[in-house]
């Protein structure tokens, strides 16, 4: 069960790790965007608005990756671990 419990808990902190990169990207675009765009035209405007749009979601992809990439690397150890321990006690 403990292994369960690990296995929620690691997919609720890459979750979280996620939206809090994913904020702050967001956060870091709408103030490059505030100072930049009043000196663009509209079509400048619409292309940085493609190219901040594809940046958070290509940041959050990655991290999203990255972490479950970690996760799953966590759980396989486990996994040895809990088999190992199963060996042992048999």
């Amino acid at each position: 069960m403990s292994f369960l419990k690990d296995v929620f808990q690691t997919a609720d902190e890459i979750k979280q790790s996620q939206e809090k990169l994913k904020n702050a990207v967001d956060a870091s675009s709408c103030q490059a965007a505030a100072l930049i765009r009043p000196y663009l035209s509209e079509a400048q405007n619409e292309t940085l608005s493609e190219i901040l749009e594809g940046l958070v979601a290509s940041v959050a992809e990655h991290s999203f990756q990255i972490g479950y990439s970690s996760a799953m690397q966590k759980f396989a150890e486990t996994a040895v671990a809990l088999e190992a321990g199963s060996h042992v006690q048999q």
